[in-house]
């Protein structure tokens, strides 16, 4: 007898694993900017692009809870229910970083909440930056970390330099609750202290003095805010974004106190918005730190501003 040629509903698969779920994500209606019909953001809907972004935190996305037996059945429900909700979201200006909770940095995957910044690639220039301005250091350094979120600056630098050791600050508990689950998960928690505070408050004398301090802090002028991409208006924390009238409120604050938290040589390392290298700079210089330096990143703006305390 001749074999059936018909077309058959597929069965459902006996596995689904959430890479599945992330390939969904090629799809054009979810790759598109929120808003209509707009050409496709560049690089964020390439397969080679978004498999590049994605297949280290894949395997890390319960599609339904770990340790749950499920049928085939079950699990695909799961899973189309899953892809229907983040669809709707991303449609909805959600990034993809926001619908898995997690985000590749520095070679490291960081799971995030909505009580932390969402951390970006730019922000890796100041991890490369300290770590190259420190590598001919004899001893391990200390280091600060004003605003930590998510703990991706300071945990990056742990985990790349052994020894080092530091201090995370952050006014906000719930991310403080993030960076502690991120720290143990990459294995330097017993490195890093993490502590409620406004700046630099919650530092006692038994801290002794750093050889570094770090910062991201808010930046964007509070009249720029609503002009954002949806992506981060609506998804970032606003504490995390705005920097006062002028965008520049933090940076006063941080430089003028910092010198007194530092070693000698010690370094202060700002990441910045493309058009604040000279008013911070300005700032730094005014504090008495030395040696300034601007770097760029990939496209070119300025990113990083550094200074060094006086021997």
């Amino acid at each position: 007898k001749p074999a059936d040629l018909s077309v058959r509903r597929p069965t459902p698969p006996t596995t689904v694993g959430p890479g599945q779920l992330l390939l969904l994500l090629w799809r054009r209606d979810l790759c598109q900017p929120p808003g209509g019909d707009v050409p496709r953001r560049p690089g964020l809907c390439d397969r080679a692009g978004m498999h590049g972004r994605l297949q280290r935190t894949s395997s890390e996305i319960d599609v339904v809870p770990r340790g749950d037996t499920v049928s085939a059945a079950t699990a695909a429900t799961a899973a189309y229910a899953r892809m229907l909700t983040w669809q709707a979201q991303r449609i909805q200006g959600a990034p993809v970083s926001r619908l898995i909770g997690q985000r590749g940095f520095y070679g490291l995957t960081f799971k995030i909440n909505r009580h932390v910044l969402d951390p970006r690639p730019d922000s890796e220039l100041l991890v490369e930056t300290v770590l190259a301005a420190r590598a001919a250091s004899q001893s391990p350094q200390r280091v600060l970390d004003l605003g930590t979120g998510s703990g991706c600056l300071i945990i990056s630098l742990l985990a790349e330099a052994g020894p080092w050791s530091g201090v995370g600050l952050d006014a906000s508990r719930q991310a403080l609750a993030m960076a502690r689950a991120n720290a143990h998960r990459l294995g330097v928690r017993d490195r890093l202290h993490l502590r409620h505070s406004h700046w630099f408050d919650a530092v006692t004398k038994s801290d002794g003095l750093f050889d570094v301090i770090i910062s991201n802090p808010p930046y964007i002028r509070r009249g720029d805010i609503a002009a954002l991409d949806i992506e981060v208006r609506a998804h970032d924390p606003l504490m995390a974004l705005d920097g006062g009238e002028d965008g520049l409120r933090d940076y006063r604050l941080i430089t003028q106190a910092a010198a007194a938290y530092l070693k000698a040589g010690g370094g202060l390392y700002f990441e910045i918005g493309h058009d604040q290298a000279d008013a911070v700079g300005t700032m730094m210089q005014k504090a008495g730190f030395v040696g300034l330096q601007v770097r760029q990143d990939l496209a070119g703006r300025d990113r990083l501003v550094s200074g060094q305390k006086k021997v």
